[in-house]
């Protein structure tokens, strides 16, 4: 939880994380950084290593269905969404009852209070707009009664849903569809909205322009989406056309996609704690 690390990081203490997209890692007193993202290093790539993580993300947000090991436990819905053109906006919902403040504070103290902040804002400037639930509200509720916040999840989202239901300008889709199904049929100049999260890879990887937090998995200093720091910078960025908006750099996210399935210390890597047990 980032409230923990922001406490740590104040009284300049030495302690210990095991999150996510890291390894375990062990805190310096003097320079104590984030260290449940990726922090950011500049890197040139040879034509080969380019060649390497190309082929990998398309792995991962291209080919393989289940790539990422969360997305598993999630029987996938075969509805199938059309005329998706009108949209200009794709808003990616996160856990409503896991971690929040994670990545630290930035304007908004939960992933609900963020979701609802965001459909008014594109409500008043009377814009189309889908909101797509995590794939995981839906991991085997029917099956695993234990998993309460996958139930919590779901359950909040359908309350938010049935608050704005027969709305003709918002879909608010309530099955969990891959969203390898719905890129194609997208606008090109769909802006994809995430407050963190590894959506903002997949859709930076398909060509899409991304508004997402400073506060992320991902450090700010890599050029991959358009973020905030609080409020007032959201509404500015939520009211910028797309043409005044920026795309995800090359460099950037092949610097990201190494550190997250080819470095050995990350979590997908041969050195993961987990792996030794």
């Amino acid at each position: 939880n980032g409230i923990y690390f922001e406490v740590f990081k104040n009284k300049k203490r030495t302690f210990y994380t095991n999150h996510y997209p890291n390894n375990i890692i062990k805190t310096k007193k003097k320079n104590i950084e984030i260290t449940n993202r990726i922090n950011f290093k500049k890197k040139k790539f040879t034509k080969n290593e380019k060649k390497k993580i190309w082929i990998i993300a398309k792995k991962v947000y291209g080919s393989i269905k289940d790539y990422l090991p969360w997305m598993r436990s999630t029987k996938w819905s075969s509805k199938n969404y059309s005329n998706l053109k009108k949209y200009d906006y794709i808003i990616y919902a996160h856990s409503f009852t896991d971690s929040q403040l994670q990545y630290g504070f930035d304007g908004f103290t939960n992933t609900l209070e963020w979701l609802e902040y965001t459909i008014l804002e594109l409500q008043k400037k009377g814009a189309n707009f889908i909101v797509k639930p995590h794939p995981n509200f839906y991991t085997n509720i029917s099956k695993n009664k234990k998993n309460n916040l996958a139930l919590w999840d779901r359950k909040i989202y359908l309350n938010l849903k049935n608050k704005i239901k027969n709305q003709k300008n918002i879909l608010f889709i309530d099955k969990p569809i891959l969203n390898k199904s719905l890129i194609s049929k997208l606008n090109d100049k769909c802006l994809v909205i995430t407050k963190h999260g590894s959506i903002q890879l997949e859709m930076v990887y398909h060509g899409f322009k991304v508004i997402s937090s400073a506060k992320n998995l991902i450090d700010p200093k890599y050029s991959l989406s358009n973020s905030w720091n609080n409020r007032e910078e959201y509404k500015k960025l939520l009211n910028k056309k797309w043409k005044d908006l920026s795309f995800g750099d090359e460099e950037s996210f092949l610097t990201v996609m190494e550190f997250l399935f080819i470095d050995e210390n990350s979590t997908f890597g041969k050195n993961y704690y987990l792996k030794k047990c």
